[in-house]
């Protein structure tokens, strides 16, 4: 299906090579009236990494460079296995990127572990469940290639140090809802959490004596006449600018745009709040594949999970309130009006879709932001905002009635207190008839509190104990997962479906396998590290 080079003929036999094609669309979008989007929106962006001429004289020569320290740096690993040479250019002053403060898990259907504790699982039910979970916005060709090459990159970290275990108790995010998923095993999570994974890819790298150029960022492609990538202009703290040749390839890894303004702002279907990502994910790797004329997947998608908005030492951050806290019974999500919206049970970035929903009526989003609120019965046995039972904080709303409470947090008290008496009612009931919380198996597997004997539903319990407490909720993301186009060898294609020769892609650079789903814990960096190593592996058999 792909070929690499200069495009050589389009849908209507015209020859056209990306750096025309760039040109090209400019013009177009003059033409059309919407010169804005390449001018003002994040023109000037794009316009800052395009390919810079070549040198006279390479300052640095390795055979495959890759930019970011995340999960882009297995690709680094696997090169020098394979008798190459290899140099990572990490931005930050600090090794691992987002991955290093993630949780560390990894999504591998049909693992080793599961077959050590008798879990059953194929290859083939893995596809059929990841391919209904990415809502039609995958390929076939991708999703292959994550699921026939996810044991394989396990195995690999494992021979190189790292020991992961099941993550318990964690589904499938839509175990009961989409056939062939698994109630447990396919999420890995080592010991330490990310900063354990990082470390030890870190000692690996180290190992193979592979150099990592911290606070030296790639800011643009390097492309011989064909148009294929040869290498990177970089910015090192004691050189100033470099030219690095990539004899087999680039691999972009830098993660996403989450902390890019005018990106967020074009691409996604509305505001994200304390995003989750190192604060150096703005989007370079994806510009800089746009300045040579790279496609894109799947931009208007994000990572998302719901954020509780705290306050400490005068300053308001977002603590991330995955399920171990909205989940539990006796905690509810409502509106400015007091009315639930979600399922508050379901897996985050399911609940998370539910934020996204303007309204006409008022000219503005209906559920952001939203309110958590929770009575002194379900203070005493959870967290709230990650604090342990029982800790008060000046942020928590603290209030004696619900119409306080309303007034202090902007909700309307009449709707706040209608909700709260039927929630009340399902509690008693054991049936949400509202949003059917506690009904799927993930539900009651991962979030409920299977260990209360006074309840009908592990996940549904009643608000009436006061005080009550309540704090905003906002729609946020542990990443934006929309990038490059890539094929099923992590090779960045064009609008054409033409292979960019010499460049790659992976990580939430490029446009995740997984489409528009999360089809379970650990899919996001499952996919950084897959899509590196295939891109490693491809580099190593070029001639």
């Amino acid at each position: 299906m792909e070929s690499k080079g200069v495009v050589k003929e389009n849908a209507g036999g015209i020859q056209v090579d990306r750096r025309t094609f760039v040109k090209g669309t400019a013009a177009v979008a003059m033409a059309l009236g919407v010169g804005g989007f390449l001018d003002n929106i994040f023109g000037q962006q794009v316009k800052a990494h395009e390919p810079a001429p070549r040198p006279t004289k390479w300052d640095e020569e390795f055979d495959v460079v890759v930019v970011g320290s995340g999960t882009g740096a297995l690709a680094a690993m696997v090169a020098k296995d394979a008798g190459f040479s290899a140099v990572i250019l990490e931005k930050a002053a600090t090794w691992g990127g987002t991955t290093a403060i993630s949780g560390g898990v990894l999504w591998v259907p049909n693992n080793y572990l599961m077959k050590e504790a008798g879990i059953e699982d194929s290859l083939e039910e893995a596809f059929e469940y990841m391919k209904k979970a990415s809502f039609g916005q995958s390929s076939d060709e991708l999703i292959h290639a994550y699921i026939d090459n996810a044991n394989p990159t396990l195995d690999y970290l494992v021979q190189n140090g790292h020991k992961p275990k099941i993550q318990v108790p964690y589904a499938d995010y839509y175990h009961g809802s989409i056939d062939h998923s698994r109630k447990l095993g396919r999420s890995v999570i080592p010991p330490g959490l990310g900063r354990e994974l990082m470390r030890t890819v870190r000692a690996a790298v180290d190992a193979r004596g592979i150099p990592v150029y911290l606070q030296t960022p790639a800011v643009s492609l390097i492309t011989d006449e064909s148009g294929a990538v040869v290498g990177v202009w970089a910015k090192s703290p004691a050189k100033g600018k470099i030219s690095i040749r990539a004899r087999r390839g680039v691999l972009l890894a830098t993660g996403g745009f989450d902390h890019n303004k005018e990106m967020r702002e074009h691409f996604l279907p509305g505001p994200v709040y304390y995003p989750s990502a190192v604060p150096t994910d703005t989007g370079d790797g994806i510009l800089m594949g746009m300045a040579i004329g790279a496609d894109l997947r799947n931009m208007n998608e994000v990572w998302g999970w719901p954020v509780k908005e705290i306050t400490i030492a005068g300053k308001k951050m977002g603590s991330f309130d995955g399920g171990g806290e909205r989940a539990k019974p006796g905690s509810i999500y409502v509106n400015r009006f007091g009315q639930r919206f979600c399922n508050e049970s379901a897996n985050y970035d399911a609940t998370t879709r539910n934020f996204y929903w303007w309204d006409n009526s008022i000219m503005d989003w209906r559920n952001i932001p939203a309110f958590c609120i929770v009575d002194s019965e379900y203070r005493k046995r959870y967290k709230f905002g990650r604090q342990k039972p029982g800790v008060e904080q000046p942020w928590m709303n603290r209030s004696d009635t619900l119409e306080e409470l309303a007034g202090k947090l902007g909700i309307d008290a009449e709707g706040l207190m209608a909700t709260v008496e039927r929630v009340n009612i399902f509690a008693e009931e054991g049936v949400d008839r509202d949003f059917h919380r506690g009904e799927k198996p993930f539900d009651r597997l991962t979030y409920g509190d299977s260990e209360r004997t006074d309840l009908k539903n592990p996940c549904l319990g009643p608000i009436k104990t006061p005080p009550f407490y309540g704090v905003r909720v906002y729609p946020g993301s542990l990443g934006t997962c929309g990038g490059l186009r890539i094929n099923g060898n992590s090779q960045v294609l064009t609008p054409y479906g033409k292979v960019i020769d010499g460049l790659y892609a992976a990580g939430n650079t490029a446009g995740s396998p997984a489409g528009a789903g999360y089809p379970g814990a650990g899919a996001t960096l499952g996919a950084g590290m897959i899509f590196a190593r295939i891109a490693a592996l491809h580099m190593a058999k070029k001639n």
